[in-house]
């Protein structure tokens, strides 16, 4: 069940689940075979995603004058999803703004809750390219619309997520096929550019 509720959880962030129909008929076969109790959490988990959604739309609903950027946003209940350790990082003021936002937003319906930035994609459109990389990417992208060149060190005290992160992040966006490059790197040297 730990593996099912981990992976049903990474297809609900990620929105990569094919069907919320399709969900709703595993999670009701395993709550004949297993029990209500087995499945209580991971209902509670597809009710979050649900309601995620009506609560970005009506949020983009009220703010239509354009100021921010395109984002959703995944209000999960604490608890009852598989998520510890949770890194924060430095957003970009455009990304930090549009969160802040919407926290005031919700927080003007909902009494109480404590907000986190999970490290989830995200979807940068620049001219004809759309681009989806998680938080942890965005924040290092959108700093090279400052500068052309950063060392992993200067990107570490910027951005201000952990190493391990950062240089996965990284990785993911300079090492690989020459058309999946994002990002360029100096040799074998740590500066990225």
């Amino acid at each position: 069940m730990l593996y099912y509720k981990q992976h049903f959880a990474k297809r609900l962030i990620f929105d990569k689940s094919s069907s919320n129909g399709a969900e709703k008929f595993v999670i009701s076969r395993l709550k004949i075979e297993s029990g209500v109790d087995f499945t209580q959490k991971i209902e509670a988990m597809l009710k979050d995603i649900e309601t995620s959604k009506t609560l970005t739309k009506s949020f983009k609903d009220i703010n239509v004058d354009g100021n921010f950027i395109d984002f959703s946003v995944k209000v999960l209940t604490k608890g009852f999803w598989p998520i510890s350790n949770i890194p924060s990082c430095i957003l970009p003021f455009s990304a930090e703004t549009a969160f802040t936002k919407f926290k005031e937003f919700y927080l003007s319906k909902h009494s109480g809750p404590t907000f986190y930035k999970i490290n989830e994609d995200q979807t940068i459109r620049e001219e004809t390219k759309i681009l989806t990389v998680t938080t942890f990417q965005m924040c290092i992208l959108m700093k090279f619309n400052e500068y052309e060149f950063f060392t992993v060190e200067e990107l570490l005290n910027a951005i201000k997520i952990p190493e391990e992160h950062l240089k996965r992040a990284l990785a993911s966006m300079s090492i690989g096929k020459e058309s999946q490059k994002v990002l360029l790197r100096n040799g074998n040297e740590l500066e990225i550019g």
